[in-house]
């Protein structure tokens, strides 16, 4: 099943109730993972994706630093 934004929203908000930014950080999830599949696809020497890392590791990496406690 697909997640939608506000399911999103609600994990980023479970995880970390404290984090003020849910609905920015959802949105920029949702932007920035299809930039980074565009850039790894075409334009691959201004990212770090590839055929090892992918878009969601990257953004993987960021949420968790960003919502630790």
């Amino acid at each position: 099943s697909e997640f939608s934004f506000v399911h999103i929203v609600e994990l980023i908000t479970d995880v970390n109730p404290e984090y003020l930014y849910p609905k920015s950080l959802a949105s920029s999830i949702f932007e920035g993972a299809m930039h980074q599949h565009f850039l790894k696809d075409h334009m691959q020497s201004i990212t770090d994706c590839d055929e090892e890392t992918s878009p969601t590791d990257f953004y993987f990496d960021i949420i968790e630093k960003i919502l630790k406690k």
